[in-house]
C-alpha cells in the first residue's frame, strides 16, 4: 500500500444530520478520522452550539469522540442537536450567564494544549519545545481538541522534525533551508556528537514523511484564520521537502540512465581543459602556493606534477585555490573531469614564458600520457553485455569474463553481491599462485554429481545399505545416523561395491564423505558438504574437552594443592567429589533405560529379551555422588587416582544435591572411615577438590557456610576447598571413577513402584521437579509415597554399584543423608554466633560470623580456605585449639595463588607462606567486549523485551532472557530445561542452534566477572526480586547510608554485606536539591 493510499484511509465520509428546532439538515460530508464530533459541528457552523448528539439516530454519544472510534463501531450516521447562539447571548449582561453559557464558552475557547511528556530523552524534550512554541504563538486547541486533535499535531510534526534533523546540513548544501521559524526545533537528534552514524536517506522514507506533514493541512482546524502563520510555516516545510525529493528522484532516474548506457557516461574527449597561467611577475608570491612554487621552480620544463598532495582538503577551498593559483613561473594547468564525488584531477608542468619558445608536440606527449593513466570507468550494462555475449557462445564461465573485461577496460567495479566478490577474490588468487595460469578449471561443474548416471546405482546401493545398518542417535535430539558397521569411508565404499556388478562405477572416497552431514555444521568448511545422507562420520570419544582461559592458571592451582598436600601428607585427607550424572528411572511399568551401552552383548536367558523404553521423558532419577578418598603419594609426578571410593545413592526429586547435603554426606563418611572418635577426623586437614557444579562452587555462600560446617563438625585445623576451570572436570580424579560405575548400569532399565491410585493420579500430571516439589509441600503424603516408591530402583542401583572394585577394594555404596542429619549439621554456625540460622541467609551478615570469617578464611575465585588461628581473642580457637604439633601449626599456610614471572608460574617452594594474590587469573583481567550476536540484535537486547532470567552454572548469577514477544509457556520450559542441565555460562548463547537461537536470547558480551545488567532492575516487562549487583546474592542490606543514597539518586543498586564491605555502592541520576538559603 502506497503512503498516498494510507492518507486517504485518514478519511471517511459520515452523513451528519443536523437538528435546530424545528428545522434540520442533513449534508454528506468526507471528515478526518482524528476530529471529535464536536469539531465538525463548529466546522459546519460556528453560530450553534452542541446540545445532544446520537449515533445511528437512537445511540447517545458524547461530542468529544472521535470519529474513529464510530467508524470501528460501524456508524455513519451522525445526528446532533444544536441551539443558535443570538446576539444578545454574545454579550450577556452582567450576572446573567447560566452556568451552561459558561461551559459551552469554555468549550469553544482555543487556549488549551496537549499534556507535556516527561523529558526522558531529546525527542520528548522536542514535543514539550513545540508545545511551548505554539502556546506562545496562541495556535491552541478547545479543551475537548487538546487531548486528541492537539496531540495529533503536536506528534506528528515532533515526527517529522526528529525524522529531518540529522539531514539539515545535507539539505543546505542543495539550497534547501529549515523554515526560520523552526530553526530553534533543530539539533535535538544530534548524531554526530552521539558517535553514531548517519543513517542513508531514501526517497520513499522521506516522501513517506513528507506525507505525514501534509496530512496536518487537511485538518479543518489549521483553515482558522489565527492558525494561518502556523500553516503557511508548515507549507514552506512540505514545499523544502518536495523540492529535494524532486532532486532525489532526478538523480536516480540519471543514474538507472546511466547505468544502462552502452558507452562510458564520460570519457577523454570532452571532459578535461588546458590553460596557460602567466607568472605573477616576480610580485610577492603568495604564501598559500610557497610549496608548489618551489617544486615547479626545480622541476624541468615539462615535467608533469600532480596537485593533489598541494590542494587544500576542503572542496570550496580547493575550488578558489586552483582558481587563483599563480605562481613565479609560466605553467599549463590540465583538469580533468571525473564527475560525480570522485571530482577532478588537476596537473600542472612548467613551460617558456615566451610562446615561441614552447614545444606542442610535448604538451601533446604529456595529454597522452595522462589520458593512459586517468582512471577509466564503464556502466553496468556494457559489463553484462560482454558477460552475456561470451558466456553463452563460448561457454566460459562468468568469473573469468569479469576479470577479462577488467583487464580490457582497466577498470574493477563494485560486485553486486557477496558470493560474487568471494568467487572473483579466489579467481585471481588462482591466477597468482597456479604454476600454469592457462590452466583453469572449474570443479563447480561438479556439483550435483550424485545425480549423474554413472554413479546412480552406487547411491542407491548407499541408500538401501544405510537404512538397513545404520543406527539413529540414542538421545533421539536429531535425525543424523552413525556408522556403528563401518570402520572408514573407505570400508563403506568396499561394501558398497561388493553389492553392485563386477565394473561398476563408484565415485571417491572424498566425494562419499562430502555427500554425509558435515561433522560440525558451524564450520566453513561445512559449505562443501552436501547432506544428501543424514548420516555422520565420526569417532566417539570418552570425554568431550573444552578450552577456558583460566585452564592454565587451574592446572597450576591443582599443582599447588598437590604439592600442598604431599608436603602435609601424614596430616591430611584428599578428598575428590563429584556427581555423576543422573540416572533415569521411568514411571511404573515404563522402565527407561540407564543410556549406558556396553560394547558387547548382554548375558541374559535364552527367552528372555532385554528391552526398554526408547525414549528418556521422566521425572524421577537417581543421583550418584562419589566421595573418593586419594591417598596422597610420595610426590605430584606420582598417581593421584589410588584410593577408596565411596557412592551416596539417593533420589534427584526429593533429596537433591546442595552443599549442605554434600558436607552432611562427607561428615557422615569421615566418621565412618576416617575417625577414632566417630566424632572428629582423624586428619586434622581435609583437601577437597571437585569440578565446580552449583553445589560445590566456592564464590557462593552457601557453599562457603556448608564448608564452615564441616570446618566444626570434624574440628579441622585447616579446611581448602578448591575447584576446576570450567568445562575441565575432567581434571578432578573423581572422573575416573565415573567410567567404574558405568559398568554397573549397562543394559539397565529402571522403574519405581506404583504408588496408591490417588498418588499416581495427581503424579501424573506433575511434569518437573518443581511441580512434584511444590505439591509435596501441599500433600505431605505425597512425598513419603513417591520416596517410597523410589526404594526399589534405589536398592537395584546400591546392589550393582556394590558389585564393582577400584583398584582391587571394593566401592562402598551409601544412603543420603536425612533431614534430621541436616539439621543437626546446620545447627553448628551457633557456635560461631547463637542468633545465626543456616536456613536464613540473612543472619549469615551478623558480625560475628563476619568477623570469624575475615580471621580464619581466604576467598578467591577457585578456592576457599578455613584455618585456625593462635590468637588470645578468638573464642573459638581457644576453646578448640589447633590439634597439629605447635612447631608445625607455624608452619601452615594458606595454599597459594599461581604465581607468574617472564610468563611462567613459580614453583610451591618459591610462593608458599607468601601474600599472593590471584593477578595472574585470565578471567580476572578480562574485559567483556560486545559479541556481534550482540550488535545484530540490539533491538531486542533492551529493557522493554526483558522475560526471564538464567542462572550461569559457573558463577550463579542471573542474567536476563529477552525476547522480541511474550514468551509462551512451551518456550518457558525450554528455558527451565536448560537450567536445569547447568548447560549456560556467562557469555555463551542461551540456544546453540535451533529454532530458539535467534528468538530467545542473552547477552554473550558478558564474562562471569560482568554485573548484573540494568535490564534486570528496570522492571518495564518483569518484576525479578533484588539481588547483589555485584555478586547476584539475594540477601541484600538496608543501612542508614543506603537510605540516604535513595534520598540523593534516582537509581540505587541493590548490594549485599560482603559487597558493601569492598566496593562503593552504585548510584545513578543524581536528583537535583534545592540550594538553601
Amino acid at each position: 500500500m502506497s503512503e498516498q493510499q494510507q492518507s486517504e484511509e485518514s478519511c471517511e465520509y459520515f452523513k451528519i444530520v443536523t437538528i435546530n428546532g424545528e428545522a434540520s439538515k442533513s449534508s454528506i460530508r468526507k471528515v478526518h478520522l482524528s476530529l471529535t464530533i464536536n469539531d465538525v459541528v463548529n466546522e459546519i457552523d460556528e453560530t450553534v452550539v452542541l446540545l445532544k448528539c446520537y449515533a445511528e439516530g437512537h445511540v447517545a454519544v458524547d461530542s468529544s469522540i472521535n470519529f474513529h472510534v464510530l467508524k470501528d463501531f460501524g456508524c455513519r450516521t451522525v445526528t446532533v442537536h444544536v441551539k443558535s447562539i443570538h446576539e444578545t447571548d454574545k454579550e450577556p449582561k452582567k450576572g446573567s450567564s447560566s452556568i451552561f453559557d459558561v461551559l459551552m464558552k469554555a468549550s469553544r475557547t482555543y487556549e488549551y494544549f496537549p499534556q507535556l511528556r516527561t523529558p526522558n530523552n531529546k525527542k520528548d524534550e522536542l514535543f514539550n519545545h513545540i508545545v511551548a512554541w505554539m502556546k506562545e504563538n496562541k495556535w491552541g486547541f478547545t479543551s475537548q481538541q487538546a487531548s486528541s486533535l492537539g496531540k495529533h499535531v503536536v506528534s506528528s510534526l515532533t515526527e517529522a522534525l526528529w525524522f529531518l534533523d540529522p539531514f539539515w546540513d545535507r539539505f543546505k548544501s542543495r539550497g534547501i533551508d529549515v523554515p526560520k521559524p523552526l530553526i530553534p526545533m533543530t539539533g535535538y537528534r544530534d548524531l554526530k556528537n552521539q558517535k553514531k552514524k548517519i543513517p542513508k536517506l531514501s526517497c520513499e522514507d522521506l516522501k513517506s514523511n513528507c506525507e505525514t506533514i501534509s496530512e496536518l493541512l487537511l485538518i479543518p482546524w489549521i483553515n482558522a484564520e489565527s492558525n494561518k502563520k502556523f500553516k503557511d510555516i508548515i507549507e514552506e516545510l512540505v514545499s523544502q521537502i518536495s523540492k529535494y525529493i524532486t532532486f532525489l528522484n532526478g538523480m536516480n532516474e540519471r543514474a538507472k540512465n546511466n547505468h544502462e548506457k552502452t558507452e562510458p557516461v564520460r570519457d577523454f574527449k570532452d571532459n578535461w581543459e588546458l590553460k596557460t597561467i602567466s607568472s605573477h611577475g616576480g610580485g610577492t608570491s603568495n604564501p598559500d602556493y610557497s610549496a608548489i612554487e618551489k617544486v615547479i621552480q626545480e622541476a624541468p620544463f615539462y615535467e608533469v606534477i600532480d596537485l593533489i598532495n598541494f590542494e587544500p582538503i576542503d572542496k570550496e577551498l580547493r575550488r578558489s585555490w586552483i582558481k587563483n593559483l599563480a605562481v613565479a613561473s609560466t605553467i599549463n594547468l590540465f583538469t580533468y573531469r571525473y564527475g560525480n564525488y570522485l571530482g577532478n584531477i588537476n596537473i600542472v608542468w612548467k613551460i617558456p614564458s615566451e610562446e615561441k619558445n614552447r614545444n606542442p608536440a610535448t604538451i601533446a606527449r604529456n595529454i597522452t600520457l595522462i589520458k593512459e593513466e586517468v582512471l577509466k570507468f564503464s556502466t553496468r550494462r556494457m559489463r553484462k553485455d560482454f558477460i552475456d555475449r561470451y558466456s553463452q557462445k563460448c561457454k566460459i564461465q562468468p568469473v573469468i569474463l569479469r576479470n577479462i573485461f577488467n583487464f580490457l577496460t582497466d577498470f574493477e567495479p563494485p560486485t553486486t553481491n557477496q558470493k560474487e566478490t568471494v568467487m572473483d577474490e579466489r579467481f585471481l588468487r588462482f591466477l597468482l599462485e597456479a604454476d600454469d595460469p592457462e590452466v583453469i578449471f572449474d570443479l563447480r561443474k561438479h556439483n550435483g554429481r550424485p545425480n549423474d548416471p554413472q554413479f546412480e546405482p552406487f547411491w542407491e546401493a548407499l541408500d538401501k545399505l544405510l537404512q538397513g545398518k545404520s543406527a539413529v542417535h540414542e538421545r533421539r535430539q536429531n535425525d543424523l545416523q552413525y556408522l556403528p558397521f563401518a570402520m572408514s569411508v573407505e570400508d563403506l565404499r568396499e561394501q558398497v561395491m561388493e553389492k553392485l556388478p563386477p565394473g561398476s562405477s563408484a565415485p571417491s572416497v572424498s566425494w562419499i564423505r562430502l555427500n554425509f552431514h558435515p561433522k560440525n555444521p558451524y564450520l566453513k568448511s561445512a559449505i562443501h558438504y552436501t547432506g544428501k545422507f543424514n548420516l555422520k562420520y565420526s569417532v566417539q570419544q570418552r570425554l568431550l574437552r573444552i578450552q577456558h582461559m583460566d585452564s592454565n592458571y587451574c592446572r597450576q592451582q591443582f599443582s599447588l594443592l598437590k604439592s600442598f598436600a604431599v608436603k602435609w601428607k601424614d596430616f591430611s585427607i584428599f578428598q575428590s567429589l563429584d556427581d555423576k550424572a543422573i540416572v533415569p528411572v521411568g514411571n511404573p511399568e515404563q522402565p527407561v533405560s540407564t543410556g549406558v551401552r556396553s560394547h558387547h552383548g548382554a548375558i541374559v536367558a535364552n527367552e528372555n529379551r532385554v528391552v526398554a523404553l526408547d525414549h528418556d521423558f521422566h521425572v524421577a532419577g537417581i543421583v550418584p555422588s562419589v566421595y573418593f578418598a586419594v591417598s596422597i603419594p610420595e610426590s605430584i609426578h606420582d598417581s593421584f587416582y589410588r584410593g577408596s571410593v565411596h557412592v551416596t545413592v539417593k533420589d534427584k526429586v526429593f533429596e537433591p544435591s546442595s552443599p549442605l547435603r554434600h558436607s552432611a554426606e562427607t561428615v557422615k563418611i569421615v566418621r565412618n572411615y576416617f575417625s577414632e572418635d566417630d566424632v572428629n577426623c582423624q586428619f586434622p586437614i581435609v583437601i577437597r577438590y571437585t569440578d565446580g557444579g552449583p553445589d560445590h562452587r566456592t564464590t557462593f555462600k552457601s557453599v562457603q557456610m556448608s564448608c564452615l560446617l564441616e570446618f566444626i563438625a570434624l574440628d579441622l585445623d585447616m579446611l581448602v576447598a578448591a575447584r576446576t576451570a570450567p568445562a575441565q572436570s575432567y581434571h578432578n580424579p573423581a572422573e575416573r571413577v565415573m567410567s567404574t560405575l558405568n559398568l554397573g548400569l549397562q543394559n539397565v532399565a529402571l522403574e519405581r513402584k506404583k504408588m496408591r491410585a490417588e498418588f499416581e493420579m495427581q503424579a501424573k500430571s506433575l511434569n518437573s521437579l518443581q511441580a512434584i516439589r511444590n505439591a509435596a509441600e501441599r500433600n505431605g503424603g505425597l512425598k513419603t509415597a513417591f520416596l517410597e516408591s523410589m526404594e526399589y530402583p534405589l536398592s537395584i542401583v546400591r546392589q550393582r554399584f556394590g558389585k564393582l572394585k577400584w583398584t582391587g577394594e571394593k566401592i562402598n555404596v551409601h544412603e543420603g543423608a536425612s533431614e534430621e542429619e541436616l539439621s543437626e549439621l546446620s545447627r553448628l554456625l551457633q557456635v560461631i554466633d547463637p542468633l545465626v540460622n543456616f536456613e536464613d541467609q540473612k543472619t549469615w551478615n551478623s558480625s560475628e560470623l563476619q568477623k570469624f570469617i575475615e580471621n580464619h578464611c581466604r576467598k578467591r575465585h577457585y578456592m576457599f580456605q578455613i584455618k585456625k588461628c593462635t590468637s588470645d581473642q578468638c573464642a573459638y580457637c581457644i576453646l578448640c585449639p589447633p590439634r597439629i604439633p605447635v612447631d608445625d601449626f607455624k608452619n601452615l599456610h594458606f595454599v597459594p595463588d599461581p604465581v607468574l614471572e617472564n610468563d611462567t608460574f613459580l614453583d610451591f617452594e618459591k610462593i608458599y607462606g607468601t601474600n599472593t594474590e590471584e593477578v595472574a587469573r585470565p578471567s580476572a583481567q578480562r574485559t567483556p567486549e560486545k559479541s556481534e550476536r550482540d550488535k545484530k540484535f540490539k533491538s531486542i537486547l533492551v529493557a522493554t523485551k526483558v522475560r526471564a532470567f538464567i542462572t550461569c552454572r559457573e558463577c550463579g548469577k542471573r542474567r536476563v532472557v529477552y525476547s522480541s514477544a511474550k514468551l509462551p509457556p512451551a518456550e518457558l520450559r525450554s528455558i527451565g530445561r536448560v537450567e536445569e542441565e547447568l548447560i549456560y555460562i556467562c557469555g555463551d548463547p542461551l540456544f546453540h542452534a535451533g529454532r530458539y537461537h535467534d528468538t530467545i536470547l542473552v547477552k554473550e558480551g558478558i564474562g562471569c566477572n560482568s554485573e548484573i545488567e540494568a535490564a534486570y532492575y528496570a522492571g518495564k516487562t518483569m518484576v525479578f526480586d533484588d539481588i547483589c549487583v555485584y555478586c547476584g546474592d539475594t540477601e541484600v542490606i538496608e543501612t542508614d547510608d543506603i537510605r540516604q543514597l535513595r534520598e540523593d539518586y534516582g537509581i540505587v543498586r541493590p548490594i549485599c554485606y560482603s559487597c558493601k564491605q569492598l566496593r562503593p555502592v552504585k548510584t545513578r541520576n543524581a536528583k537535583k536539591t534545592k540550594k538553601r538559603k
